[in-house]
């Protein structure tokens, strides 16, 4: 199932084609499927069930919108579609994108169709909820990102991908909060990170990609680290009481991680969130700034929740209940995810001009011209 999985991930990544694009989304929801239910209790069964249902309806929404590009331009091709300039600039058209963001955005964790997510990575593996919270989701960003880009480079598609990132970042933030399970905790702080995700994409311009992708690639390591480590701690917070006492180097990862995910500076963190937050600033419209707001009140939130964990773990456990037993996790995975983090932190500069150029190669007119040279394709 990991092998599929990463396998139809390459494809939804590679893909120059709409109907491909939903081929190798449907073959990674399958494999998610098998991974959720694999740990083999009732929880991890009913948990995939529910999955596939929302899965398979996200699907139909996908397919329709699909069909609707399809019905408009004769093509499903993302450099042909590319080239047909404002052919979709109209109320179809943008019903199209909405459906592609709704059935894309089921594995993207994207609100409203995000609700399966604290059950499925509370009842899968750690290590499942590892992979799809950490890879899977992100690339399930880039499909929505590509069409965005490419076919739908519309105001109207930006506000659209910014009210449901601002949606996301609220109701993540918030349920995160209330959260009294740690797995709990991460996969509602996930949510609420790919709605920043969203709110960075759906900035114009190239300092939008750049802020989107920084984001994303922060929240990969971020939220795989913690995902692995709660497969040593996982379970009610409260009863992680001097937990990080039995293992000091767990505890000292969990802080750097958590640090850098709340944008304390010199941490990636730091300047994904400087990046997603000055853009915001510079586009200046009422939205762009609440979404500003939403943000920086969602650190606050996130501060909150991430400090209690930190308080708990390192509080003394005399007199008090012992934590339990820590589960086999690996530390080495961890700590290597922790010295890219360090090692980003150390590359800013070098890392900022890779993602320019990247930027500048994904940008709409780079993208056709690549794919139709030689090809006797005329240019627009």
């Amino acid at each position: 199932m990991t092998l599929l999985l990463a396998a139809a991930l390459t494809g939804l990544a590679l893909s120059g084609d709409l109907f491909n694009l939903y081929v190798f989304y449907e073959l990674a929801a399958v494999a998610s499927y098998g991974l959720v239910a694999g740990s083999g209790s009732s929880p991890a069964y009913l948990a995939a069930f529910r999955y596939l249902l929302i899965s398979a309806l996200g699907s139909v929404f996908g397919l329709i919108g699909i069909a609707l590009i399809y019905f408009n331009t004769g093509t499903l091709n993302l450099a042909h579609l590319a080239t047909l300039g404002d052919q979709l600039a109209n109320p179809q058209g943008l019903a199209a994108f909405a459906m592609l963001v709704i059935g894309f955005g089921v594995k993207a964790e994207l609100f409203p169709v995000n609700g399966w997510v604290p059950e499925v990575y509370g009842a899968a593996g750690r290590r499942v909820a590892a992979l799809l919270a950490g890879l899977a989701s992100k690339l399930a960003v880039l499909a929505i990102v590509r069409v965005l880009v490419l076919v739908f480079p519309h105001e109207e598609a930006r506000q659209l991908l910014l009210i449901l990132g601002l949606l996301g970042v609220i109701t993540g933030e918030l349920a995160a909060y209330q959260a009294r399970d740690v797995t709990r905790m991460l996969a509602w702080s996930s949510v609420g990170q790919l709605g920043v995700v969203f709110i960075a994409f759906s900035l114009p311009g190239k300092i939008g990609l750049i802020a989107g992708v920084t984001v994303a690639m922060h929240h990969l390591v971020i939220k795989s680290a913690l995902f692995l480590l709660a497969e040593r701690w996982g379970g009610a917070i409260e009863r992680l009481r001097g937990a990080a006492n039995g293992s000091r180097l767990g505890g000292a990862l969990f802080v750097l991680f958590a640090l850098s995910l709340l944008g304390l500076p010199p941490l990636p963190g730091f300047w994904s969130k400087f990046l997603v937050v000055g853009g915001l600033a510079d586009a200046g419209s009422v939205t762009h700034l609440a979404a500003m707001a939403a943000i920086l009140a969602a650190t606050v939130i996130e501060g909150a929740y991430l400090m209690r964990v930190v308080a708990i773990l390192y509080k003394p456990t005399e007199g008090a209940e012992p934590p339990p037993a820590q589960r086999p996790g690996n530390l080495f995975a961890v700590g290597v995810l922790a010295v890219v983090l360090v090692a980003a932190a150390a590359m800013i500069d070098p890392l900022w001009q890779g993602l320019s150029t990247a930027a500048a190669g994904a940008e709409r007119n780079t993208y056709v011209e690549t794919v139709f040279d030689g090809q006797g394709v005329p240019h627009r």
